[in-house]
């Protein structure tokens, strides 16, 4: 599966646009087809996918005031994120997921 970013989009603030992995046909290379419960862990749906496209950052206020911040995931990054955050688009016939970057649990190295 290739990344690209689909035509005329671009994230605001600080969003990030998320293509999902595939879900894995089946388990461990065998003829057991895997049911949408084999990723589930104790409850905690998690996914995998490749950052397309960031948003430019957002504003962040505490008691010291308020300070530009920019995103911590990049475009290419593999990242974790909750199966029900986000949004989910259709883009240019494929699948993504936009969400706040705040949401991601995790970058793969």
């Amino acid at each position: 599966m290739t990344s690209k970013i689909p035509s005329g989009f671009r994230p605001l603030l600080g969003r990030v646009l998320i293509q999902p992995d595939a879900l894995p046909e089946t388990i461990g290379g065998s003829s057991i087809l895997a049911p949408d419960s084999y990723r589930d862990r104790k409850g905690a749906a998690i996914d995998r996918g490749r950052v397309v496209a960031v948003g430019d950052g957002c504003y962040t206020f505490d008691q010291h005031g308020d300070s530009w911040t920019g995103l911590k995931p990049a475009v290419g990054d593999h990242v974790l994120f909750p199966r029900y955050g986000g949004r989910e688009l259709e883009l240019d016939g494929d699948e993504y997921r936009l969400m706040e970057d705040k949401e991601i649990y995790a970058v793969i190295d």
